[in-house]
């Protein structure tokens, strides 16, 4: 089996998708006669292109971050292109990956049910949809520190290779916490007080000589 992985992280190959698929193609390319790619929308892929991909692949699996829970718009714009395949020939498995910083899995759950309608629109069978919260930063993060994640990964994979299907407790897994235990409620704000959720933020604008205006209001009337 082929499969193609649609990176549709605006930051290409240093992104957490990256990071996440990595390990999926090599558990999908240690299935005997499998084969697995990755192409990036960053770079976009061409209508030509996208059609030789559509027609040649088993298995296509677009996997995109969140961010304020909206898809990035060149992913958007590559689901609207997929309308050109509707009721085509050849159907590929579709999969999805869809992660985003916040913790809870409950903010993908909504593009998850889309996605399910889309590849039922296209009349493509669906393998699943891999759902990962709390996904910021981590293409920084050393290798031993999300070794677990990408070993879950990995085995999806194989499961993906042997199955076209994404293994159901392994994707339950890799959700994690589906919503933040409301007990905790009244702690976030004593964090937020210290400066807990705001160390990668912070860096980024005195990085860029900006952290003394992070508070600016330029569009408030006087």
């Amino acid at each position: 089996m082929k499969l193609t992985v649609i990176n549709g992280s605006p930051r290409g190959q240093k992104s957490s998708t990256t990071r996440m698929m990595i390990p999926l193609m090599k558990g999908f390319d240690s299935v005997p006669d499998n084969e697995a790619q990755m192409v990036y929308l960053n770079r976009l892929v061409p209508l030509m292109n996208l059609t030789e991909i559509w027609t040649t692949s088993d298995v296509i699996l677009l996997a995109f971050p969140l961010y304020v829970d909206a898809m990035p718009g060149q992913v958007k714009g590559f689901i609207e292109s997929l309308q050109d395949f509707k009721g085509s020939s050849h159907a590929p498995v579709m999969a999805f990956l869809v992660h985003s910083g916040f913790p809870e899995a409950l903010h993908s759950r909504y593009v998850e049910r889309y996605l399910a309608k889309l590849t039922k629109r296209l009349g493509c069978p669906h393998a699943g949809t891999i759902v990962k919260g709390g996904s910021e930063g981590m293409q920084l993060m050393p290798e031993q520190s999300i070794q677990p994640l990408l070993s879950k990964m990995e085995m999806l994979g194989v499961a993906l290779g042997k199955t076209k299907r994404l293994d159901t407790q392994l994707v339950k897994e890799i959700a994690g916490m589906e919503r933040i235990p409301g007990f905790m409620g009244p702690i976030f704000p004593i964090l937020a007080k210290f400066g807990v959720f705001d160390g990668n933020w912070n860096s980024q604008l005195k990085a860029n000589n900006a952290y003394k205006d992070r508070f600016a209001r330029p569009y408030q009337p006087d």
